[in-house]
């Protein structure tokens, strides 16, 4: 296994040296390489052996409890392996590709979930949502959710009462179309944001499991504030 800390300024020669090396060394070392601090993504390389799968679930869930930073994965996938580290809190699973399709797809990740969602302040009961501050309150307590996280909450606020299919939230949450893994990323996400959120106080009653399609937002009756009046 090899971990990469990205910057999305990274210059394409930075992404070059680490696809070359991560391709190179195929999972054999446990070699860490650091790019500037403050990382907005941290990139894994696993090889084939199931020791490497293993190896990056556990790194993955350490990372899980203390960052909320984007985590992409870069290797072959096997439909269990794959879904164990999606599981684990890995965001994106890159499978192996050229050089320019692999540095479009770590800079479109990190377009997709670092850019502001403009618009109005959300407020639904003790819940509040200021998309384009990134900022979620709960009972005034400040929640940390991460990028896709956000997505969907504010998906999820602007239609209340709407029930959403697991295939229509990942494209809010990925901005890509629904693959193989779908299913397993946006329960693994709702369920942290919905843990996240229950934990600062809001009621398990916001949301609702809709059997056989997907998830709601009923929390009380949303009132919106102008994004100028608090910027």
């Amino acid at each position: 296994m090899k971990v990469c800390f990205i910057k999305p300024e990274s210059e394409r020669n930075d992404l070059y040296q680490l696809f070359q090396n991560g391709i190179l060394q195929d999972g054999q070392a446990n070699q860490i390489t650091m790019l500037p601090e403050n990382p907005w993504a941290v990139l894994i390389f696993i090889g084939p052996a199931f020791s490497d799968a293993q190896q990056a679930k556990d790194y993955i869930q350490k990372l899980r409890e203390q960052s909320q930073v984007l985590i992409l994965i870069y290797g072959r996938k096997d439909k269990e392996g794959s879904h164990a580290l999606l599981e684990a809190g890995a965001d994106h699973y890159i499978e192996p590709c050229s050089f320019p399709e692999f540095s479009a797809r770590i800079k479109a990740a990190l377009r997709r979930v670092h850019s502001s969602e403009a618009g109005t302040i959300l407020v639904s009961g003790t819940l509040t949502v200021n998309p384009l501050r990134d900022e979620v309150f709960v009972n005034g307590q400040k929640c940390d959710l991460t990028p896709i996280e956000l997505r969907l909450l504010v998906f999820f606020v602007r239609d209340p009462d709407q029930a959403f299919s697991h295939n229509a939230l990942f494209r809010a949450g990925w901005k890509e179309e629904p693959d193989d893994t779908a299913y397993t990323l946006v329960k693994t996400h709702v369920s942290h944001l919905r843990r996240k959120l229950e934990n600062l106080g809001l009621s398990e009653d916001y949301f609702q499991t809709v059997r056989g399609h997907g998830y709601r937002f009923v929390g009380p009756q949303m009132s919106k504030q102008l994004q100028r009046a608090v910027s």
